[in-house]
């Protein structure tokens, strides 16, 4: 008992380290009550990364994982919410988040190339600049990316309205004629010999989302035109072109700390230029842009993350993978991913499902594995 009296007692502490540590436990307390009570921003999203460390070590309890993937060799870095594509059978990954510090995050700008056949991975050279919630959309040997995020967590994100093309042949780059205005995290996907973009945030709070569609010629285009917009405005959309239409998956809401994750699924046509509300993904699904693809008639979604569903776990990348048959308008379930991630790569080549990059949770855990697993589902 008198140790614990000695220990809960400052009595024998030296005047001036008794007043550091009562203002420390007063100091500490205050802020104690402030992060309960307080419905500021800043307070939210303190509690909000205190979550994340938490969950970061937790299990989330519906997490059902696959058991047949198979280790690869690494990307060079930890990476995630890059841009991806496949051309002549390698995966190219793109920019995205990188950490450069502990709490520092910025738009990268490399370009990293993986080789399935040599299991290898090489550098190409860097985009024009460092970039973050971006697509890709492949024509040929060329890739081409509109709009994103330019800058850091510290200095800011601005949107940016630059469109660029990447030569994979010649590892050059070049620009193409900018979007209407600045935008971040729209899809963009190509049906044809056009470009199509369509949503995204406006701004770097994620608060003002765009429903607006624009399309470019790439046969000699200079301006995006207007189309009909989408139905429903919002970011993070993943997009595919199957069968003569274009796909809108998922998406958020806002993006930060209120975001709500979203189950829409939209289809357009372009020979008539509408847009059909299509069933709904199983749950609702974001930052899955690069890890969703088209393969034999159907549409593929792979993790992501469920911000609205699951509170506790909500920003936990998800290890689900679901398939769309566009022929009978229904999702199914196919066995998962060997973790959970979010903002991973995907993609198929030579009867293996590849996965790259990504994040177990929101922008802290950012990953550098590579995995595979025998496909024919």
């Amino acid at each position: 008992m008198a140790g614990m009296t000695g220990w809960a007692s400052t009595g024998n502490m030296a005047p001036g380290k008794r007043k550091f540590v009562v203002l420390t436990l007063i100091s500490a307390l205050a802020f104690a009550v402030w992060l309960a009570t307080s419905f500021s921003a800043p307070a939210r999203i303190i509690k909000h990364k205190i979550t994340l460390a938490a969950v970061a070590l937790v299990k989330s309890p519906w997490e059902e994982k696959a058991d047949d993937w198979e280790k690869m060799a690494n990307a060079p870095i930890a990476l995630l919410e890059s841009a991806g594509a496949v051309v002549d059978g390698r995966i190219y990954v793109f920019g995205g988040i990188e950490r450069s510090s502990l709490f520092g995050l910025k738009g990268g700008t490399a370009i990293y190339v993986y080789d399935p056949k040599t299991d290898g991975w090489t550098q190409n050279a860097d985009m024009p600049t460092g970039v973050t919630h971006v697509m890709a959309a492949v024509d040929g040997r060329k890739i081409w990316f509109a709009g994103g995020w330019l800058g850091s967590r510290s200095g800011g994100f601005d949107g940016t309205q630059d469109v660029w093309i990447y030569d994979t042949e010649g590892d050059t780059w070049q620009q193409g004629p900018p979007l209407p205005r600045a935008i971040a995290s729209g899809a963009l996907v190509r049906h044809g010999r056009r470009l199509h973009f369509f949503g995204g945030f406006l701004g770097e709070d994620g608060e003002r989302m765009s429903a607006r569609h624009w399309v470019l010629d790439l046969d000699g285009g200079t301006t995006w035109e207007p189309l009909s917009p989408i139905p429903e405005p919002r970011g993070h959309i993943s997009a595919v072109t199957m069968d003569g239409r274009i796909y809108a998956i998922g998406g958020m809401h806002g993006h930060h700390v209120d975001a709500q994750d979203l189950t829409w699924v939209h289809a357009y046509d372009p020979a008539s230029d509408t847009w059909t509300e299509l069933a709904p993904l199983p749950s609702r699904r974001s930052h899955l842009e690069a890890s969703t693809f088209v393969d034999n008639g159907r549409i593929y979604v792979l993790g992501g993350k469920n911000y609205s569903d699951h509170p506790f776990f909500r920003e936990r990348g998800l290890p689900y993978m679901n398939a769309y048959d566009p022929s009978t308008d229904t999702w199914s379930a196919l066995p998962g991913l060997p973790k959970g991630l979010l903002g991973a790569v995907a993609a198929v080549i030579d009867g293996h499902l590849y996965l790259t990059t990504g994040s177990l949770i929101s922008v802290f855990h950012g990953q550098s594995a590579t995995y595979r697993r025998p496909w024919g589902p």
